[in-house]
């Protein structure tokens, strides 16, 4: 399903209503985002909870341009009003996850918080984790473990999100009672084949973008597929041990072997 931006909206608010929710969450990526609609929040007559993710983390100097997770009253005729600004502002290219949840928000915050921090090669290394780009939030779902992906999902009702083709997409999650849980001491802990492949979806976004890639190329239509295509072209690279100077190359090779088309199916 493609809706439009108002067909979304009307959805999730009879979504809430269906599911006795009197209120809607959306994880938003501050990163680069300066926009009037973004910024207008703050002048709301009833202003909006929010909770910046980075806040009490080693990168809390960036909490106001990272994750803020947000809780909006459907009662309130502002914040229903500046979501809808949000959301048509961004209907092509959407900054938000939309959560619902029954915890209050400053638990859901605490456990989303939890996953902004990722540590890696035992430990040695680690950063932000931005499992909150909705670009890349189904790629995090399809690499997680099941006990990650079940923490994950502990507090959530279900996600929703648009993919790069604008599709509604919908994921449900546990609702457990907060009473039940409990966050583990030890960080997240990312294996080296996580690492590899949330590095291959980098440099698969970084691929199109720079390539300016668009529906029908390599013979495929949807952008969704097209982007999983260059990912898989990253992770052979990979295995392969490309080096960087080399990697172009043999990503150029690797879709014109297993493609439908080696080049572009338009002329300019």
């Amino acid at each position: 399903m493609q809706p439009t931006a108002q067909q979304w909206i009307e959805h999730l608010s009879l979504q809430s209503q269906q599911e006795g929710r009197s209120h809607l969450d959306l994880l938003v990526d501050a990163t680069a985002l300066d926009c009037p609609v973004w910024a207008s929040r703050l002048a709301l007559p009833q202003p909006l909870v929010e909770c910046p993710l980075l806040a009490a983390t080693p990168e809390r100097a960036l909490a106001t341009q990272g994750p803020i997770l947000l809780r909006l009253k459907w009662a309130e005729p502002s914040h229903c009003a500046w979501m809808a600004q949000l959301l048509i502002a961004h209907h092509r290219n959407p900054c938000y996850l939309v959560i619902a949840s029954r915890w209050p928000l400053e638990n859901l915050a605490a456990q989303l918080m939890y996953f902004t921090q990722g540590v890696w090669d035992g430990g040695q290394k680690s950063g932000i984790f931005r499992f909150y780009d909705p670009v890349l939030f189904g790629a995090v779902l399809e690499q997680l473990h099941p006990g990650q992906t079940s923490l994950l999902h502990a507090g959530i009702v279900h996600w929703q999100w648009r993919d790069r083709d604008g599709v509604a997409c919908q994921v449900y999650g546990l609702d457990q009672p907060l009473a039940n849980n409990v966050l583990p001491d030890a960080p997240l802990t990312l294996n080296a084949y996580q690492m590899d492949a949330f590095a291959a979806w980098s440099q698969a976004e970084r691929w199109c973008r720079q390539r300016l890639l668009r529906s029908g190329d390599y013979g495929i239509t949807l952008r969704e597929a097209l982007a999983h295509h260059v990912w898989m072209a990253h992770m052979a690279a990979q295995r392969n041990k490309a080096v960087a100077l080399e990697l172009d190359a043999y990503v150029d090779e690797w879709l014109a072997q297993h493609s439908e088309y080696s080049a572009r199916t338009w002329q300019v």
